[in-house]
């Protein structure tokens, strides 16, 4: 969806994917995680256990993911010519933002918008299903308490 349609021998292959999977795992590793700074924020600089240091590491792994793509996509897209249908006839969504970006008008997005976009886009689902849930848990707290 995001770069599916990618004429890149390493997304063919999946090891973009199989990267990306492994990284948001590890984040919500991290994330799920008890902290000593979460109860106690005073020894938040402290960053006693290292999660601060290793989402950092993460976060870093996907921004190199993100950026090696859209590079791999516009060097793939200079290979290509003009006249010829790009990448099977169908755009993907990177294809658009960079098509967008080519335009360079006062509304095109710049490189940055555009990998915050797709890091938002990775973490944004993800992102809800934790709201729903902790919906979910307040609603069945709420119910306790007013059953009681």
């Amino acid at each position: 969806m995001i770069w599916g349609n990618s004429s890149v021998e390493e997304a063919k292959d999946g090891k973009i994917e199989a990267e990306v999977r492994l990284s948001i795992s590890k984040i919500f590793g991290l994330l799920a995680k008890p902290n000593v700074s979460d109860y106690i924020p005073s020894l938040a600089w402290l960053d006693l256990q290292g999660v601060a240091r290793d989402m950092k590491t993460e976060f870093h792994t996907m921004d190199r993911v993100v950026t090696r793509s859209i590079n791999n996509r516009i060097e793939s897209n200079s290979r290509t010519s003009k006249d010829a249908v790009q990448h099977e006839g169908k755009k993907d969504l990177l294809q658009v933002l960079l098509e967008l970006n080519d335009q360079k008008t006062a509304t095109s997005p710049s490189m940055t918008q555009i990998k915050a976009l797709i890091m938002e886009l990775l973490f944004g689902p993800s992102r809800q299903v934790c709201k729903l849930v902790g919906y979910g848990t307040m609603g069945i707290k709420l119910k306790i308490w007013v059953s009681n």
